[in-house]
């Protein structure tokens, strides 16, 4: 399973290291049905609306993130893409994850509160970490984890307090028939991190960009393929490195809630059986007093 602590931190140093200059691009794979520049991956395409979007070369991608980003790594990026679109600089695409096709279903306005406010504690607690000595701090959602379910897209932006100055964090996880890619975001200095608005307009687009093979799309997952699968919860509990509970611990805790469920109907079962029994006693030791 794919999660933060084997690939990296996303964390750009924009106060400290400048952009790369001159950036040296790979070629397109083709132009789509509307002349916008495509992107191969994996499992799917990329469409680039920007015309002067370029990607970089596969060979420069180590030097590239050893520059900007903090606990260097370039392991686990496929591609990163100059100006994708106006208002993203960059766009940090991670290789895509075999882990198993992912379900929707238990992520429920009732159970994901809970959830997200697990992945808040985990990122403020990375964010440390990759930071070091230097004073950084998880600040606050500037778009909670929203899921998308008719796209089959999770889309989150969150800023960062670091050496007082405020950075933005965006990623989409498009899911797909496999398991899913991460897409990590750098909005251009323009966009406010606290425009909220604009921030879920960007990262809707990026979703609305990629688009995976006919055979990988999510609708195209069948239970009856001897492949893996997960819930939302599993998938963020590890992508997140959140607290995970077991198999045995969710068969405890059935045991327990079966048991007081249990408990519960012998109690009613008890009082239904002797409860009348008191009544008519005290009915009788009624009639015989008078």
């Amino acid at each position: 399973m794919f999660s933060l602590k084997k690939t990296f931190f996303v964390f750009s140093l924009l106060c400290f290291v400048p952009l790369l200059s001159g950036h040296a691009t790979a070629q397109m794979s083709g132009n789509g049905p509307d002349g916008e520049k495509l992107l191969n991956l994996a499992r799917g395409t990329l469409s680039l609306l920007n015309p002067d979007a370029g990607v970089l070369r596969a060979d420069l991608i180590c030097d590239y993130v050893e520059a900007k980003l903090i606990a260097p790594s370039c392991y686990g990026v496929d591609k990163i893409v100059v100006d994708p679109v106006a208002g993203i600089s960059e766009l940090v695409i991670l290789s895509a994850s075999n882990s198993g096709f992912v379900e929707f279903h238990d992520w429920r306005p009732t159970t994901s509160p809970a959830l997200i406010a697990q992945i808040e504690e985990s990122l403020d607690r990375q964010v440390k970490e990759s930071c070091g000595d230097k004073n950084c701090a998880f600040s606050k959602w500037v778009v909670p984890p929203t899921l998308v379910k008719k796209k089959q897209y999770l889309i989150f932006s969150y800023s960062v307090a670091a050496e007082g100055k405020v950075i933005n964090q965006a990623q989409v996880i498009q899911y797909d028939r496999k398991g899913f890619v991460v897409f990590d975001v750098t909005l251009e200095n323009a966009v406010a991190p606290q425009d909220q608005q604009a921030v879920l307009r960007l990262l809707s687009m990026v979703g609305d960009m990629y688009q995976p093979e006919e055979n990988e799309r999510y609708a195209a997952f069948s239970y009856r393929e001897k492949m893996p699968f997960s819930n939302m919860k599993n998938m963020l509990r590890e992508y997140f490195t959140l607290p995970y509970t077991s198999p045995m611990d969710q068969v405890e805790e059935g045991y327990f809630l079966a048991g007081c469920v249990a408990v519960g109907l012998l109690s009613l079962i008890i009082l239904l059986i002797f409860l009348p029994g008191a009544k008519t006693m005290d009915t009788r030791q009624g009639c015989h007093k008078v």
